[in-house]
């Protein structure tokens, strides 16, 4: 523990001084505890079906192709279903690289 040193300071003042010190110690954990509660309910947001077809910017039936091809994972039953967030993310690279693999490139036909 730190050391003491007696001075001659008010009763008032150093209540005052305490008082403060304590409150933004306070004041600095809460805000860290609702930062870390927002994180985790940002990483926990679902997500319907255009929302997600929004984000990944591909459109609703390929949003339902993709999940029958298990690169998404629906939560729910029929068109109710709705999608994580942070799963949508991290599947986010094997879809695009899925749309690169379709988009075949158009073949040039020279003529002699």
């Amino acid at each position: 523990m730190g050391q003491i040193i007696l001075s001659e300071i008010l009763l008032k003042d150093l209540v005052e001084q305490v008082a403060s010190a304590s409150s933004e110690k306070i004041l600095e954990k809460i805000e860290e505890s609702l930062r870390i509660k927002l994180e985790e309910k940002q990483k926990f947001k679902e997500l319907n079906r255009k929302e997600t077809a929004i984000l990944l910017e591909i459109t609703p039936p390929t949003v339902d192709r993709y999940t029958k091809e298990k690169l998404l994972t629906k939560y729910g039953i029929g068109k109710r279903g709705k999608y994580l967030l942070h799963e949508v993310e991290a599947a986010r690279p094997a879809i695009m690289a899925s749309l690169h693999k379709w988009n075949i490139p158009s073949k040039r036909f020279t003529s002699k």
